[in-house]
């Protein structure tokens, strides 16, 4: 199990690195080769990942969470008494 979760991690890992090498590549076309405004692009230009963060990322983070807190918190205490009441103490 833990090569299949190495694995699973240098995949994504790889993506991700594949996916900026394009975007910046992308960039210098773009930029016809001036390379600095590309740097200058990826690092100065975060309102747009924010906006995106705080807008798509954000919510979806807090329903999982309010999934959580309201389904299966109370199934796993309900299932948890069941579990102790088939032991007697």
């Amino acid at each position: 199990m833990r090569h299949l979760f190495r694995s699973a991690l240098r995949i994504l890992l790889l993506t991700a690195f594949l996916l900026l090498v394009a975007w910046f590549a992308m960039k210098g076309m773009q930029y016809h080769g001036d390379w600095g405004r590309a740097l200058q692009d990826l690092i100065g230009d975060t309102s747009g990942i924010r906006r995106f963060f705080e807008e798509q990322v954000q919510p979806r983070l807090h329903d999982v969470g309010r999934f959580f807190t309201d389904q299966v918190g109370p199934f796993a205490q309900d299932l948890g008494a069941k579990i102790r009441g088939l032991f007697p103490q």
